[in-house]
């Protein structure tokens, strides 16, 4: 039993300390292959767990991971530690409110906070930029939808991928250079020609997170 001070109070216990760089939220779609991933990268690349914070609890539609983060923001701004950033992860594969859920997010204050991190058709796509540069289309066909198209060309580089692997951020950092740079490429190219299938916004996340240690305090 803790201990109690004079008249009656349980000392308050304070969490992990936070290194004096950014805070941020990373909400994501998936509570299995996204947050396993990113959790590797912030163990791998030393960042303080104290500063990110991954919630997978966001459901499965991008409505429902904004709500989360909305909500999450909203409780660390009572506790008067707000988040800096709050990244929102999630897919466009068949979700009937995408497009209103990317408006949502360009609607709240303050401005530059919430982050869209959406993938076209979906996060494996991110994961495939690992093997290849790829810009061909994803359509659902027959029973399969479009993310089940790429999840089958994954496995085909990365025998025995599943949604709930473990380790893989340690298994395809050798490529995560090659990965961003086909990221990017795949965006230009996309927004060139007045598509977004395929396209990823994971590799800002990345980068963000690889680039969290040089900063200090809150970025802008």
């Amino acid at each position: 039993m803790p201990r109690k001070r004079r008249g009656g109070r349980t000392p308050h216990r304070k969490g992990p300390k936070r290194a004096p760089y950014s805070k941020v939220l990373i909400s994501t779609e998936g509570c299995k292959t996204e947050p396993n991933y990113f959790k590797g990268l912030i163990q791998h690349s030393g960042i303080n767990t104290a500063n990110v914070t991954i919630d997978g609890s966001g459901g499965s539609s991008p409505s429902s991971v904004l709500e989360t983060g909305l909500l999450q923001y909203e409780r660390s701004k009572t506790d008067g530690d707000p988040y800096d950033k709050v990244f929102l992860v999630f897919d466009k594969d068949d979700h009937s409110q995408y497009a209103q859920a990317l408006d949502q997010i360009n609607r709240q204050t303050p401005k530059n906070v919430f982050i869209p991190i959406n993938s076209v058709p979906c996060f494996e796509y991110w994961l495939l930029l690992h093997f290849e540069y790829s810009t061909k289309p994803y359509h659902a066909t027959g029973n399969k939808t479009a993310a089940d198209k790429v999840c089958q060309e994954l496995c085909l580089k990365l025998s025995n991928y599943d949604k709930n692997q473990q380790g893989l951020y340690s298994l395809l950092h050798a490529s995560i250079n090659s990965a961003k740079t086909n990221a990017r490429n795949s965006l230009a190219q996309a927004q060139a020609a007045n598509t977004d299938n395929p396209t990823t916004k994971v590799h800002l996340l990345v980068e963000y997170l690889h680039n969290m240690k040089n900063h200090r305090a809150k970025l802008q």
